[in-house]
């Protein structure tokens, strides 16, 4: 079987074993229209799990209340209180698991515990769409949400990265007084490892290259073992700069301040805010 139907296998199994009494009919073939009804349904679920677990953060253990839920919802799809109390269900459940944690991460930065007021956000999400502005209208509460949430924000950022970065601006000052490291108006810093004797690529170029980054410790967060084709503009802008100043065939070491690389929001797990890098770029030929 392959692997693309082993979800739709799996589901069809569950629901037969699991909670055949909910069922809102039982399936027949009397007819064309029976048999791509019931192609269509199965079609439809495939890699409907994943979702489920993974994007509806539903555990695999209640998989039976989600077919309960599932069954009742089928066989009430005209009931309007049940169409509202499921759209509320389902709209609460995506602010609050979503939309707050995403929200909160924003605020005070992914590696914080700290977290929203979930039930003020509720009260204010309600009464905004009430139309309640006994505490405040729509109009103020922009406006304070956008002066606060930047507040808040780079009060946490300076928390949690502020040494991050005063490491970055320490590594970089210290490395521009070695000899051979060269400084350009931007920030950027660069040593030239093998002077190449090609043409220059322009910001619209696409190039091969090969190439090591790590952070200011040595961490390697990304290396390619082989040529890689990218645009010269379509990369961070440490990057872009370096590349427009290098010959085709050279090999240089860039030392890249966050304000050129990923600035204040990091990239991934390893390369947190305010990150200087370090990158060993080879220009090895312009398309």
């Amino acid at each position: 079987m392959k692997v693309k139907n082993l979800f739709v296998a799996l589901l069809a199994v569950a629901a037969v074993s699991s909670c055949t009494s909910g069922k809102p009919g039982k399936t027949v073939f009397n007819n064309k229209v029976d048999s791509v009804s019931y192609a269509i349904g199965m079609a439809r679920s495939n890699g409907f799990l994943p979702y489920l677990y993974n994007q509806m953060n539903v555990d695999s253990a209640y998989f039976n209340d989600f077919l309960r839920g599932f069954y009742e919802g089928a066989s009430k799809s005209d009931d309007k209180a049940l169409i509202a109390y499921m759209a509320g269900l389902q709209i609460g459940q995506s602010e609050v698991g979503n939309m707050c944690v995403n929200i909160s991460s924003q605020l005070f930065g992914e590696d914080s515990n700290l977290s929203m007021n979930v039930s003020n956000y509720l009260n204010g999400f309600i009464d905004g769409t009430n139309e309640d502005t006994k505490i405040m209208d729509r109009a103020e509460a922009e406006n304070v949400a956008d002066r606060l949430f930047e507040e808040i924000r780079s009060e946490n950022m300076e928390l949690q990265y502020g040494a991050l970065r005063d490491a970055g601006v320490e590594f970089l000052a210290n490395k521009a007084k070695e000899d051979g490291v060269v400084a350009t108006g931007s920030g950027l810093l660069y040593k030239v490892i093998k002077q190449g004797k090609g043409k220059k690529p322009a910001s619209n170029s696409q190039v091969k290259v090969k190439y090591k980054g790590s952070l200011i410790d040595g961490t390697v967060f990304d290396e390619s073992s082989e040529p890689i084709t990218l645009s010269v503009g379509g990369v961070i802008a440490g990057w872009t700069e370096a590349l427009q100043l290098m010959n085709e065939g050279s090999k240089w070491e860039l030392y890249i301040p966050y304000e050129l690389g990923y600035g204040e929001r990091g990239a991934g797990e390893k390369i947190k805010p305010f990150s200087a890098l370090v990158f060993e770029v080879e220009l090895v030929s312009i398309l």
